[in-house]
């Protein structure tokens, strides 16, 4: 079998340059082209819908010799934006006046859509009936009627686009229907990628290393018949349609699975099952695999939807049926008993009928801890084993058309249990604590609620609510919202009890999110991180923040840069964090004075900033940095260990830290180009550096004034 997968991966990689979180939208291109299929792309101008077409077309050299040379430059794409004037002749070429005067209508199709290997058709649903009849006869029979000829078109791929959904009742149901993929395309979120867009430069030499010709994707779709359907495959395809008819019919089953009774049923015609068919055996051929696999399903979720409620609707259904049959049910069904057990045992032994907390003897209490200790154990291990099934599961998909949020719903059979265990053990722990401190009953009660007053879906929802001190977090459902970006940023919230129950297992951002909140110190030291990759501007300005987060697992971190800035009261052990996926530790401690932690241990060989790390802020900005001299950093402790061979840049790094004074001479610094006022006015410092492997073009300016540095190394001379 021919390695598809490969060129596939390295196609993407090439073509999704200078695109910002749009390479799901551009595997989903991709895959319409090589299956034959249509997409229709949903959403507001200026998203890159007509550059994602373009691009995608890219992958295909057509080599047809109807082509001419401008043709073939252009790749055989056609795009047109649609309007209410449009005319046949403006996309199916003028009227042949020739041919007309021998009394034959016929067009000049050359450089229009008939002769066309590629499409995109902008504001599909504002062009006439005549235009978007004929369409439908191209799309469906690619068969473009000339006068009274019948010509077939090379057309391979259809990218239509709009802002809205085709109206009702106006018989535009059978062109949808085609349309088999879909796609919301959303304008960028990503505070980043918004920055990295506004500083970018246009892309023009896009070029993929071996594109697909055309004889090649005549081969695809031969081969693809022959791609099978696994019965335990076949089966969930089933489960899928009759939960959705179910749907459709039950009101109760609707009721339940919407907590809505507004429902508009969805339909799914049987031609429409089979194009979705056709396109999953694209996908498994394309993979380089004879069957479809059940983590394919996962593409149905772009696949089966005709609005924003179906589409919502879908993904829920698909996510149930995914997840049937777990292997881990009964085994989380028993930590939920033993946890209600454990939570029926101290409510009753420990507390009187009316909620006061009991006078236990200390054997019987230990008899107790000792049962919570054992249930977290166990919690524990089912965790790390779903994890590592997890894991195993992910590293065999094999599929280059599936993004991240796909693979998460094709493994929902172990990232619902692995929510579940996490919720579990944070109980169980919360039972410890209760069995060592005995709280009023009130807390012991929430140990095993799960009724929350607010279920807030997105950022802005959780935001609006935490800003009102009336609501209490721990009133909060947070399960919804993994982003947690600039979450209490300029808040006047006071108290913040209850946070410390949240359950960020799910939580990818933390950027800004506690950012200028003085009085915020609660115990957090519980909290799941094990799943965040931003930790920017975390704690800056938590002047009061001095919780004990040691314990946290940050090993999928990249960016902690600043998360500490002036955090001026924080000064916790850190050294058995697993930093080694960050690559930025820019102002990490800044202005955090009070700091001075071993951090020897940590794996930085990922890390390409250390700008004004362990910096005092400083007041001239030309520097770079605020610098109060009148609280000096006291940071000093040996970072000797540390592999710094991917830093570029340590300019300001120990900038006005008075106190510190460690051997650094082992230091790989052979790419760093900034070393500018890297120890200025660090008055302590005065070590040999004289190893260091220093370019002439990296900057020095003033990185030893103000130091203790004597002599000065040649290199700095």
């Amino acid at each position: 079998m021919p390695n598809y997968e490969k060129r596939i991966k390295e196609t993407i990689e090439t073509l999704k340059s200078g695109l910002f979180e749009r390479e799901e939208c551009l595997k989903l291109v991709l895959l319409s082209m090589f299956a034959g299929k249509s997409i229709f792309l949903y959403g507001p101008p200026g998203t890159a819908k007509s550059m994602i077409a373009r691009r995608a077309s890219l992958a295909f050299k057509i080599t047809d010799n109807s082509q001419d040379e401008s043709k073939e430059s252009n790749n055989g794409f056609f795009a047109y934006l649609m309007n209410r004037f449009s005319t046949p002749e403006e996309i199916f070429g003028p009227i042949d006046i020739a041919e007309l005067k021998k009394n034959n209508l016929t067009r000049k199709t050359d450089g229009y859509l008939p002769t066309a290997h590629f499409a995109f058709l902008d504001e599909i649903w504002k062009s006439s009936p005549a235009i978007l009849n004929t369409l439908l006869t191209i799309i469906n029979e690619r068969i473009y009627r000339d006068g009274n000829k019948d010509i077939k078109v090379p057309l391979k791929g259809v990218v239509c686009a709009s802002n809205e959904f085709p109206p009702d009742n106006q018989g535009l149901e059978a062109l949808y229907d085609r349309m088999i993929l879909r796609y919301f395309v959303k304008p960028l979120e990503e505070r980043e990628n918004f920055k990295k867009l506004f500083k970018s430069k246009k892309s023009n030499d896009i070029k993929p290393l071996e594109p697909f010709s055309i004889t090649e994707l005549e081969q695809i779709a031969i081969k693809s018949q022959d791609i099978k359907f696994e019965q335990n495959t076949m089966d969930l395809i089933c489960d899928l349609k009759s939960q959705i008819q179910l749907l459709n019919q039950d009101k109760e089953y609707r009721k339940k699975l919407l907590s809505s009774d507004e429902y508009k049923p969805i339909y799914i015609s049987d031609r429409r099952w089979k194009q979705c068919a056709e396109l999953l055996q694209t996908a498994a051929l394309l993979s380089d695999r004879d069957a479809v696999e059940r983590y394919d399903l996962a593409l149905l979720a772009h696949l089966l939807w005709s609005s924003e409620e179906d589409k919502a609707i879908i993904e829920k259904i698909l996510f149930n049926v995914l997840n049937e049959n777990s292997n881990f049910d009964s085994e989380l069904k028993a930590l939920k008993e033993d946890n209600l057990n454990l939570k029926n045992l101290i409510e009753k032994n420990l507390y009187s009928p009316n909620g006061k907390p009991k006078k236990v003897d200390n054997n019987d209490k230990n008899k107790y801890l000792q049962i919570s200790k054992d249930q977290i154990t166990k919690a524990n291990n089912l965790k790390n084993n779903i994890e590592a099934e997890f894991q195993k599961a992910k590293a065999s998909i094999k599929n280059p058309f599936l993004s991240q949020n796909d693979i998460e719903l094709s493994l929902s059979s172990y990232t619902l249990p692995l929510k579940e265990v996490n919720n579990e053990i944070l109980k169980a722990k919360e039972l410890e604590n209760i069995i060592q401190n005995q709280p009023v009953n009130e807390k012991l009660k929430k140990a095993s609620s799960a009724e929350y007053k607010y279920h807030p879906k997105t950022n802005e929802e959780l935001r609006e609510l935490v800003s009102h001190e009336s609501v209490k977090l721990s009133e909060i459902d947070i399960s919804e919202v993994s982003d947690l970006y600039e979450l209490f940023k300029d808040s006047q919230r006071s108290d913040f009890s209850g946070i410390e129950e949240w359950d960020v297992s799910h939580v990818t951002n933390m950027r800004n999110m506690f950012i200028g909140i003085e009085n915020f110190n609660s115990d957090i030291s519980n909290w799941d991180v094990s799943n965040v990759t931003n930790m920017n501007y975390m704690f800056a300005g938590a002047v009061n923040f001095n919780s004990d987060i040691s314990s946290w697992n940050v090993s999928k971190v990249t960016d902690m840069g600043y998360m500490f800035y002036n955090a001026t009261s924080f000064n916790q052990p850190l050294d058995n964090w697993d930093v080694s996926n960050v690559t930025d530790m820019s102002g990490m401690f800044q202005g955090a004075f009070r700091f001075n932690q071993p951090l020897n241990n940590w794996d930085v060989s990922k890390v390409t900033n250390m700008s004004g790390m362990f910096a005092t802020t400083y007041n001239n900005t030309s520097f770079g940095f605020f610098y109060n001299n009148k609280t000096p950093t006291i940071f000093n402790q040996p970072l000797n260990n540390w592999d710094v061979s991917s830093v570029t840049d340590m300019s300001g790094m120990f900038l006005g830290n008075e106190s510190f004074n460690q051997f650094l001479n082992d230091w790989n610094v052979s790419n760093v180009i900034n070393i500018s006022r890297m120890f200025y006015n660090a008055k302590s410092f005065n070590q040999p550096l004289a190893s260091w492997k220093i370019s002439i073009n990296v900057n020095k300016t003033l990185a030893f004034e103000g130091s203790a540095q004597n002599p000065l190394p040649r290199w700095y001379e």
